[in-house]
């Protein structure tokens, strides 16, 4: 199970990098275009300003690899090589630059193709190693349900296989020389070992992962209580802050109020709804009566 996990693991890999590969074939064809649209002034006059260096190394290599004659002048044959023709070069074109950038797409089409074919036969592989594990575990948990005496069937109860003398009626069957003989019990007893160890393994693993299980559900439910308490201590004390609020807002009020009320009743200047009216003195006047 575990390299079939691996082969899966590997094969997502494999698939993220053809997909990756098929990314950077789409922008090699972007940069492309964009050289062949923008790039080909700049290499036409590239050209031209190297031809007659380039053109000057031919003829110098010329002349080292020329016999010696000594009626002829070197640099007269110089001078007559410089003033012939240039041979013509070979040109850049966009056609061309075109046609490497649709070979390299059709490689990259190529290479995709094998890549998916090889993710095809992978897949296929898998499914046959895990169909075959399966057919294994099926077989390993059937032969350790059965019991021991009927791990194999007898030898005589076989079914006679094809080519074999058939006796006539009354008489007792052949001897064939290569017929399969019966397991010994000592290959019996090796089977039965291999299959109670294996039983074994299983029921350990299987109660390891029962364990495993368990204490996590265990973790899982403590931490749901203590964040249940946190979250009850939090409502606690936001009620407890706001009772503590109210009650100190109702003294604030309340000794207002008092206040108020007791500087209405003493007679003061002050009072809830301001001072009374002025009385007028008792004292005579200039004038008065």
């Amino acid at each position: 199970m575990l390299n079939c996990l691996r082969l899966e693991g590997e094969v997502g890999a494999f698939a993220e990098a053809a997909r990756v590969m098929w990314g950077w074939r789409v922008a090699a064809k972007e940069v492309a275009a964009a050289e062949v649209s923008n790039g080909m002034h700049k290499w036409r006059e590239r050209m031209k300003k190297d031809a007659p260096r380039r053109r000057f190394k031919v003829a110098l290599a010329r002349m080292e690899q020329a016999p010696a004659h000594p009626e002829e002048d070197d640099f007269s044959q110089f001078l007559s090589q410089e003033n012939a023709a240039p041979a013509a070069q070979p040109e850049v074109t966009a056609e061309a630059l075109l046609r490497v950038v649709a070979e390299s797409s059709q490689r990259q089409e190529q290479l995709l193709g094998k890549v998916c074919s090889l993710l095809v036969s992978l897949d296929e592989k898998l499914g046959r190693i895990a169909s075959s594990q399966e057919r294994l575990e099926d077989s390993l948990h059937r032969a350790a349900d059965a019991p021991a005496g009927a791990a194999r069937a007898p030898v005589s109860g076989q079914v006679q296989q094809r080519g074999a003398l058939v006796a006539p009626p009354g008489k007792p069957g052949y001897s064939a020389a290569g017929a399969q003989q019966g397991p010994s019990p000592e290959e019996q007893r090796l089977q039965q070992e291999r299959l109670a160890a294996e039983r074994l393994r299983m029921e350990e693993e299987n109660r390891r992962r029962a364990e495993e299980m368990n204490r996590r559900r265990e973790e899982e439910e403590r931490r749901k209580r203590e964040e249940e308490e946190r979250r009850r201590q939090e409502e606690e004390r936001r009620r407890e802050e706001e009772r503590l609020r109210k009650e100190e807002l109702g003294k604030k009020t309340s000794g207002l109020m008092s206040g108020l009320l007791s500087s209405d009743s003493g007679g003061g200047g002050g009072g809830l709804f301001g001072d009374e009216a002025p009385k007028r003195s008792s004292k005579g006047g200039l004038f008065d009566d």
